[in-house]
């Protein structure tokens, strides 16, 4: 196996508990998605989108300087190239996160109001 295979594998593996996280979020967006669709559509397309951008991104990351190699050019111009990729991965994050947001604060209804405490503090000196 490939050094750079090795090291992709490494990295999922690394992120191994985010995936179970994921994963089981999924899973419980689809149980739910008789009771709360719009909640679980959107906590699943994001947990989705989290789940399979962790996957692409080492193996870009790891194949991106051979891709590189094949182009011509100074440097600086190279790096630049790497700042638009991880400017791209960091807004993909963003609007990924930001579908969570509404799915959990975003469907949200008024506030109930609160109902009086079952006992007073009259109450309790009275018992005493």
């Amino acid at each position: 196996m490939s050094s750079d295979l090795v090291d992709i594998f490494v990295s999922y593996a690394l992120q191994f508990p985010l995936y179970i996280v994921w994963i089981v979020g999924m899973v419980l967006s689809l149980v739910r998605m008789q009771r709360h669709p719009k909640v679980s559509i959107l906590a699943l397309v994001a947990l989705t989108g989290f789940f399979f951008l962790s996957m692409v991104t080492p193996w870009a990351y790891r194949m991106l300087p051979q891709i590189l190699g094949m182009v011509e050019g100074p440097f600086d111009r190279l790096q630049m190239f790497y700042h638009v990729v991880r400017f791209f991965h960091g807004a993909v994050y963003t609007v990924l996160f930001a579908l969570l947001l509404a799915a959990v604060f975003g469907q949200r209804k008024e506030d109930v109001p609160r109902s009086e405490p079952l006992t007073s503090p009259e109450d309790l000196h009275h018992g005493m």
